[in-house]
């Protein structure tokens, strides 16, 4: 399994239709949930208030069936129910359907509007969400894709270079030729087990400046934090190569290809949370002293047009909470409702999607925990400009 790329999730953000179904759902992992089909009932319940709002919308019974067979066909597939995460999204509109499988709770949410509601999936883009585990040594690469709650080895093989096999012909060839006249470049320190580290260094940084390059076609973003497990003196040689990536300043010391998935995600998670958490803080305090310089706002019709055009640097989004209306991206306007009504969106997630898509930050956070408290707001942005 493996969560959304933002890729993935900009293709969900950029789909506008008249009917656009998004379902988010808790899920079990195993027991009494999984074997007595509570699961799959669930969304069975799901798809049959879906059914009622696009009938209300104007479908015949007959069509919202149709509509819906693909939904339909995942609630009754027992086998799909027997591998699961903590929760389930379901995305659905004329011409796509697409579903994941996420490591983290979800709360119970469905709706039909013209553009998919995105606001769950936000803390796995920005915020407290990704990280990554680079596993690297100078025989093979393993790279995890991690949250707090789950930790996924993902398949690179074919976009990583494994070890130092393609460098290695060119390590032969230099070292007989450095014998002959005397002359040795190579890294002459013990890897701290007393044995001789028998690759030069710019033999190492060249494999490692092509894992970098791998690496950068499968990041989310290059914000998103890279935890490093290596022996010690690999650390500094990689970090130095990684231009580009968000590298922790801290990493997990020792052979990594000694180190199961589980332990590699306990000790990198400690890294990381005091990562997430500064991050989050300092741009919470930030605010204060960005406040009165005309780069704060609360305001609904600023920070939409703002969002859009890529001005957001950090959006905070409080827990729970949706604004219904409609932004019309030709002319930048901002229509606000105080109830749903057809044709709305959620303008909060609306702005979550496009600060992210635009290297922005976004956190939702609790009410309280929201930088301007003297404003009743659903959201709060910090402006670039």
């Amino acid at each position: 399994m493996k969560l959304i790329t933002k890729k993935e999730f900009e293709t969900l953000a950029n789909i506008r239709e008249d009917h656009c179904v998004s379902i988010y759902m808790p899920t079990h992992r195993n027991g009494e949930a999984v074997t007595s089909g509570k699961d799959a009932l669930n969304l069975k319940n799901q798809l049959q208030k879906v059914k009622h709002s696009l009938e209300e919308l104007g479908m015949s019974g007959a069509q919202a069936q149709e509509f819906l067979a693909p939904a339909r066909k995942l609630q009754e597939d027992g086998n799909f129910w027997h591998h699961q995460l903590d929760g389930l999204a379901i995305f659905l509109s004329k011409g796509h359907f697409s579903y994941y499988r996420l490591p983290c709770p979800l709360d119970e949410f469905t709706c039909v509007t013209t553009s998919f509601h995105l606001l769950q999936l936000v803390p796995l883009l920005s915020g407290d969400g990704v990280y990554y585990i680079l596993s690297l040594s100078l025989e093979k690469v393993r790279l995890f894709e991690a949250t707090h709650y789950y930790v996924n080895e993902l398949e690179v093989d074919d976009r990583i270079q494994q070890g130092m096999k393609e460098v290695e012909k060119y390590y032969e060839f230099e070292r007989a030729m450095e014998n002959k006249s005397g002359i040795s470049s190579y890294v002459s320190n013990t890897n701290g087990q007393g044995e001789q580290r028998p690759h030069r260094k710019d033999l190492i940084e060249e494999y490692f400046r092509n894992v970098v390059v791998g690496l950068k076609k499968i990041v989310l973003t290059d914000r998103t934090p890279i935890v490093v497990a290596a022996v010690d003196y690999l650390h500094p040689i990689f970090k130095d190569c990684a231009n580009g990536l968000n590298v922790m300043p801290k990493g997990l010391i020792g052979n990594p290809d000694e180190m199961k998935a589980k332990d590699l995600h306990t000790r990198s998670w400690e890294i990381v949370e005091s990562h997430f958490n500064r991050e989050m803080q300092k741009n919470r305090d930030a605010y204060g002293d960005w406040a009165g310089t005309g780069k704060t706002t609360y305001a609904v019709d600023r920070i939409l047009p703002a969002a859009f055009n890529g001005r957001v640097d950090t959006l905070f989004i409080a827990r729970g909470e949706h604004q219904w209306g409609r932004f019309n991206e030709k002319d930048q306007t901002v229509e606000v409702h105080e109830k749903f009504q057809y044709g709305d969106d959620c303008l909060v997630s609306r702005a979550a999607a496009q600060t992210i898509l635009n290297s922005g930050n976004a956190y939702v956070v609790d009410g309280s925990h929201m930088p301007d408290n003297r404003a009743d707001s659903k959201m709060t942005a910090m402006l670039r400009y």
